[in-house]
């Protein structure tokens, strides 16, 4: 995909557009394409600051309904050590909308910030 491939250059750029970081948090969150929004991902993750980067996560992840991307996102954020994102964590474990996969995740990750 188009957007997959600019994402990829925008990780080589020498310098940090904000502007870049904001399309990649709305990619994130708006894309329709689960690898374009898994590519944004990777890429706030690699240019974005710490405490920025937490909140975007963690606004993404509670809007976002891949099991795929929750899992990525739980990830990020269990390896950021983001201690506040367990509240959402534990709602994905309650909701019954929630894939299992998704859901031992979730507990792991709740685990692992304790």
């Amino acid at each position: 995909s188009i957007k997959i491939k600019a994402v990829s250059m925008a990780m080589e750029l020498p310098e940090v557009n904000p502007e870049l970081l904001n399309q990649l948090s709305e990619l994130l969150i708006e894309d329709e394409s689960v690898g374009v929004r898994l590519a944004a991902l990777d890429g706030l993750y690699e240019l974005q600051e710490r405490e920025v980067l937490e909140l975007t996560l963690m606004n993404a992840l509670r809007t976002e309904q891949k099991p795929i991307v929750q899992i990525a996102l739980i990830q990020a954020l269990v390896e950021l050590q983001t201690e506040e994102a367990i509240p959402l964590f534990q709602d994905l474990i309650e909701a019954d909308s929630t894939f299992q996969q998704v859901k031992d995740e979730a507990h792991i990750g709740t685990f692992k910030l304790i």
